[in-house]
């Protein structure tokens, strides 16, 4: 989509296994991001890869006991004095209410448009099956998963996102 022209810029959420695959994308650089995985233990390794018509940055964010959440947060911080003024999420099916959820929470100047992946169009074969793909378990634990992201949102409405504080290695 990015290729296509729907967007100047495309950052890319890389979880802990997810870097792995990110070479598949075909991208000219990957703005550091090998660098930073080798000097990052596997809990902490969790990025956002920021590509736009001149570079590509790659950033370690900060990764709390619930991922999405987490993401959000960082994403909130991210985009703050960015000239960020829309958003458009792509995630598979079964992820994106949470993640939407979450990122209108944070980020809730941007406006935000959604794209579904269906399982057909995610990368996965006999031999690496897609982890994501939506299942009996996985379904009801993303419903439960919901439910308590909706509730966690609800309580932490009136706060504000706060920037961590430390050496600013971390979005």
């Amino acid at each position: 989509m990015y290729r296509q022209g729907y967007a100047k810029r495309i950052v890319f959420s890389v979880g802990r296994f997810e870097w792995r695959r990110f070479p598949e994308l075909g991208l000219d650089q990957d703005g550091g991001l090998a660098g930073l995985v080798e000097k990052t233990t596997p809990r902490k390794r969790h990025f956002f890869v920021d590509r736009d018509e001149a570079q590509t940055r790659c950033f370690l964010i900060r990764k709390g006991l619930l991922g999405t959440l987490s993401e959000g947060a960082a994403l909130s911080r991210f985009i703050t004095g960015e000239d960020i003024k829309s958003l458009l999420i792509v995630s598979s099916a079964s992820h994106l209410r949470r993640a939407v959820e979450t990122v209108c929470r944070y980020c809730p100047d941007a406006a935000v448009r959604i794209v579904p992946v269906a399982a057909d169009d995610r990368h996965s074969t006999e031999e690496e099956p897609d982890s994501t793909e939506p299942g009996g378990m996985s379904l009801a634990i993303e419903c439960v998963k919901y439910l308590c992201y909706r509730l966690l949102l609800f309580l932490k409405r009136g706060s504000e996102c706060i920037l961590p504080s430390g050496s600013g290695k971390y979005l």
